[in-house]
C-alpha cells in the first residue's frame, strides 16, 4: 500500500537542538493510539468503518534521523490477535501521512523494537517484515529488509546482503546442522500431521522433543525429518539467492522434492519454482499441477496463473 496524506491537521512543532519532537505525546495508551488511527484512517478511507480491532504495540521513535519521532503500531483485524499489519504515521508538512504493511508475525510479543532497526548502521531505521514462503499450515517465513525511501518504506532484500550473511544464513545453517545430528522424536499421541505445522525458527516445543524429556514418543522417520529440514532449508536457499552466494541455490533440491512421496515436499517445490519463474520452473508446474493430491494440484495450479501473468509482456 503507498503513502497516503491526510488532511489531519496537528499544531507546528519547531524543531529544538539535539532533542527529539513527539508529535504523538498526547498518546499515551494503546485505546488513545487506537483512536487516533482510526480517526486518521477515517479521514483517508471514505466508508472506513473500523476494520482494525487493537493495537498490539506501538513505538514513538525516529526512524528517519530527522529529529521527529513517528508512530509505528501493530494492528489486528481478524479479531484473534494475530496484529499482522504495521503502519508507520509521518507528520510532514502539518500533515499526518500513513503506510501499511503486512508482517506474517507481528503478533509475537515483544517484537517491534527488534524489527524497527538500523541495519546498516546509518542512523535511519530499517524495518524487518515477516513474508511468507510457505502459508498456512505451515507460515514457513522469510525476513525481508525493507528501507526508506522518500519517506516510505520499500522492500529491498538484495542492498542488504551483509545482514542475511551476518545473521541470517548463519542462524540457519547452525539449526539445521543441530537438527542433523540429533534424533528428534514425537509424541506418540499427536496427530501426524502436527509435524509439518512448523515455524521459521521454532519447531513446536510440544510436539518434537528430546527422547530423556519425554517417556511417551516416537523418533521420527528419515522422511519425517526431511520434510521438517525442508522448512529450514527453504529460507536458507532464498538467502543464497538474495546475497548472489547461489543464483540457482534450491532449484534441484525444488525437482527432488516435487517427485517425493510426501505432499508436504511437493507443495515446497512449488513455492521454489514460483520464485525462480523460469521455462523449466513453468514445466515442473504443469507436472505438479496433474498430481493425484488436491492441495498439490490446486497449489500448482494457482501459482502458474501467478507466474504466467508476472511473465506477460
Amino acid at each position: 500500500m503507498g503513502i497516503i496524506f491526510v488532511n489531519f491537521h496537528i499544531t507546528m512543532l519547531g524543531m529544538c537542538w539535539g532533542k527529539i519532537v513527539n508529535p504523538f505525546e498526547n498518546l499515551s495508551s494503546k485505546e488513545n493510539v487506537k483512536t487516533f488511527i482510526d480517526k486518521l484512517l477515517y479521514n483517508a478511507n471514505i466508508g472506513y468503518v473500523g476494520e482494525y480491532d487493537e493495537v498490539g504495540e506501538y513505538l514513538f521513535i525516529d526512524i528517519n534521523n530527522d529529529g521527529v519521532d513517528e508512530l509505528i503500531a501493530t494492528l489486528d483485524a481478524s479479531g484473534r490477535k494475530f496484529f499482522d499489519s504495521i503502519i508507520i504515521v509521518f507528520k510532514e508538512e502539518n500533515k499526518f501521512k500513513y503506510q501499511e504493511i503486512w508482517s506474517r508475525r507481528s503478533g509475537d510479543s515483544n517484537h517491534l523494537s527488534k524489527e524497527v532497526i538500523d541495519v546498516n548502521n546509518d542512523g535511519v531505521k530499517e524495518l524487518l517484515v515477516m513474508e511468507e514462503i510457505l502459508p498456512y499450515p505451515k507460515y514457513v517465513l522469510w525476513t525481508s529488509v525493507y528501507e526508506l525511501q522518500n519517506n516510505k518504506y520499500v522492500k529491498a532484500d538484495e542492498k542488504y546482503s551483509d545482514f542475511y550473511k551476518n545473521k541470517i544464513i548463519p542462524e540457519l545453517e547452525s539449526k539445521i546442522k543441530d537438527m542433523q545430528n540429533k534424533n528428534l522424536f514425537i509424541e506418540k499421541n499427536l496427530n501426524k500431521s502436527f509435524l509439518y505445522y512448523s515455524y521459521y525458527f521454532d519447531i513446536p516445543k510440544d510436539a518434537i522433543v528430546d527422547a530423556t524429556l519425554r517417556k511417551n514418543s516416537r523418533e521420527l522417520t528419515t522422511k519425517e525429518k526431511e520434510v521438517i529440514l525442508s522448512y529450514f532449508y527453504l529460507p536458507l536457499y532464498k538467502a543464497y539467492r538474495v546475497t548472489k552466494k547461489d543464483r540457482k541455490a534450491g532449484f534441484d533440491k525444488a525437482i527432488q522434492w516435487s517427485k517425493s512421496a510426501f505432499r508436504e515436499l511437493r507443495r515446497n517445490a512449488i513455492s521454489v519454482f514460483e520464485e525462480f519463474n523460469n521455462d523449466e520452473s513453468i514445466k515442473y508446474l504443469e507436472i505438479l499441477k496433474q498430481d493425484k493430491d488436491n492441495y498439490v494440484s490446486g497449489d500448482a495450479e494457482s501459482t502458474l496463473e501467478r507466474v504466467k501473468k508476472q511473465r506477460r509482456p
